[in-house]
């Protein structure tokens, strides 16, 4: 009899290392991800509630990625390229720290396009909206940070850019401090939450997903910290206005 399995296509499932913290994705490549969340999941147990329930269904996905594949032949892109996934995101966060200690300001290259004169727009066609999901090559071309977890080890698809993302700054920094510069909030999803982060200081507000007055309410008291923000002021004066926007 025909495996009724067999009949469905394969999903697609997409690891994300913008959806983790700078806790988590050294984690993610220390553990020996694959064997059974039994092993793996007393070495979490240190790390901030947060940070061990965002683990915990990758943990339990990653080990069975694997048994499909020891009794049932199923292929997955393997933990060399989650790795690797994890150390360009790694990568991207201490080159946008050092920028923005340089400069006073945040800038996420991928959230704005640029024309001849390097003059960034936010917002442009085919630039990321909401969080950062790309980088740009050595040939100004936008990589996903993001991988298949149902490709085939080795599909050319979803073979890294050889280029580091520290190239994509380049000589940006009048840009970054030059008149029209925009600050956004940082957004993501955890859970049942969503988060709105300052990306000048890193205060954070929570909200409900499915709570709209919860969200605004975050949004709100986003907007009431920078406006009270006792460092780089100037900077927060911006958020503001992003927040208003």
């Amino acid at each position: 009899m025909q495996d009724a399995l067999a009949v469905f296509p394969k999903v697609e499932e997409i690891f994300d290392p913008a959806l983790y913290n700078d806790v988590e994705l050294p984690k993610i490549m220390e553990l020996k991800l694959g064997l059974s969340p039994a092993v793996l999941l007393p070495e979490i147990e240190d790390l901030p509630p947060d940070s061990v329930s965002t683990l915990t269904p990758l943990i339990e996905r990653i080990f069975d990625l694997e048994e499909l594949k020891k009794h049932r032949g199923e292929e997955w892109i393997g933990m060399d390229v989650v790795r690797e996934s994890c150390q360009l995101m790694l990568d991207y966060q201490k080159q946008y720290q050092a920028n923005k200690a340089r400069s006073g300001l945040g800038f996420h290259p991928s959230m704005h396009t640029f024309d001849s004169r390097k003059r960034a727009r936010r917002g442009g066609i085919g630039s990321d909206s909401g969080r950062v999901r790309t980088y740009f090559d050595d040939e100004n071309k936008r990589v996903k940070f993001a991988v298949s977890l149902t490709a085939e080890a080795g599909s050319e698809q979803w073979v890294f850019s050889s280029a580091t993302v520290d190239t994509q700054w380049g000589d940006l920094s009048e840009v970054e401090t030059g008149p029209g510069t925009v600050i956004e909030l940082i957004e993501r999803e955890r859970g049942e939450n969503g988060i709105v982060e300052c990306p000048i200081c890193g205060h954070a507000e929570t909200y409900l997903l499915d709570d709209r007055s919860s969200e605004v309410t975050a949004r709100s008291n986003m907007r009431r910290h920078c406006k009270k923000a006792k460092n780089e002021i100037e900077a927060h004066l911006l958020l503001v206005d992003e927040i208003d926007g």
